[in-house]
């Protein structure tokens, strides 16, 4: 494939990314047909049936027989296993993707002292009180930095975290149950609190409970 077939490839795969958008497709919803979206774009059906292939191939869409092609959820697809099974093998790239998410994290932590509001802390609450005693420590840590990264109103940096920590949680972690939870809790009672610093302080207190391998 040359550079410029390969842009107008490209093109396509956004254009089709547009009307997904446009169309308010949500998973499950039936995608417009090769020849519809061949007409709405203007290209030729066989480049819009290679797009929808590589679509396909990475798992955001679904092809039925005798039904048509569907939405997926993206957090379902192959995204990650990709990354573990080309990009991350390297160990710098595994290190540069942990560090993203704590940086992500972190940001999240600054906002949710600055401007949450109320009905977020709430929701932090009870999930806390809730989680703090059935749930694993890594899966409270994982619920817990969900809604505080929600809560920044920002959604792509929400589906860049929520993609990263799926591979996070695909490592084999280990995290000191007794020590976190009690440290989770001064977490959000600092940010409950706006005491950016000593939230942050407790977040590093966090990070140092892990144990991963992979």
């Amino acid at each position: 494939m040359t550079i410029s077939q390969q842009k107008v490839y490209l093109d396509i795969v956004e254009q089709i990314r547009t009307i997904i958008d446009e169309d308010n497709l949500q998973p499950g919803d039936k995608m417009p047909s090769e020849r519809e979206l061949s007409a709405r774009l203007e290209v030729g059906r066989s480049s819009v049936r290679e797009a929808l292939r590589a679509l396909e191939l990475v798992g955001l869409i679904e092809t039925k027989r005798g039904e048509g092609t569907f939405l997926k959820d993206f957090r379902g697809n192959h995204l990650i296993h990709l990354l573990g099974t080309f990009i991350l093998q390297r160990k710098e790239a595994k290190d540069d993707l942990i560090a993203t998410k704590m940086l992500i994290e972190r940001e999240a932590i600054k906002q949710a002292c600055q401007r949450s509001k109320n009905e977020t802390f709430v929701e932090i609450k009870e999930l806390v009180e809730k989680k703090i005693e059935e749930a694993s420590s890594v899966d409270l840590y994982s619920l817990f930095f969900s809604k505080i990264v929600e809560s920044t109103g920002n959604f792509l940096l929400y589906r860049i975290w929520d993609i990263i920590n799926e591979y996070f949680y695909s490592l084999r972690i280990e995290l000191d149950e007794e020590k976190s939870r009690s440290v989770m809790r001064q977490l959000y009672e600092a940010i409950a609190m706006k005491d950016e610093q000593h939230a942050l302080q407790q977040y590093e207190n966090v990070l140092t409970l892990f144990h991963m391998e992979g």
